[in-house]
């Protein structure tokens, strides 16, 4: 497959080891929740502002798929994950790809309960040196009844 861009977290496109793996034909779009796209159908929460492509700079996205909505939230911290609740105050989403691989610093309890999913995903390889779950971040999904 052809790529002819990658959007990425305005900010990143200055780090070097990012730019240094895309083919210089390879047009990087940075972004912020200021931009949107006619031809994807995502909506940008997340970056607000320029950052310097760490986790807490995370892309995190908006989706509907047919009657269910989904939210994917990158590696966004739980400082992020209250900017976004703090710009979009009425989100609620039925599907979570939850932050950081569900360690502890992301999955926030009280974002989880504003979001109100009935799924959560977490992305990450099985004994991962992490530990990834977290414990805490399950229990957090236990005590909301989210799958």
């Amino acid at each position: 497959m052809k790529v002819k861009s990658v959007i990425v977290p305005s900010g990143m496109e200055h780090l070097t080891k990012f730019t240094r793996k895309i083919p210089s034909d390879v047009n990087v779009v940075p972004v912020t929740n200021d931009d949107s796209f006619s031809n994807i159908p995502l909506k940008i929460l997340h970056p607000s502002k320029k950052g310097r492509g760490k986790n807490e700079d995370s892309m995190v996205l908006y989706g509907q798929f047919g009657l269910k909505s989904f939210i994917f939230m990158g590696d966004l911290d739980r400082r992020g994950e209250r900017q976004v609740l703090q710009d979009y105050p009425s989100l609620k989403v039925n599907i979570v790809k939850l932050g950081h691989h569900g360690s502890r610093t992301s999955s926030d309890p009280n974002f989880i309960k504003q979001l109100e999913p009935e799924l959560a995903i977490i992305s990450a390889g099985r004994h991962n040196r992490y530990g990834h779950p977290n414990q805490e971040t399950l229990n957090t999904l236990k005590m909301e009844n989210i799958s």
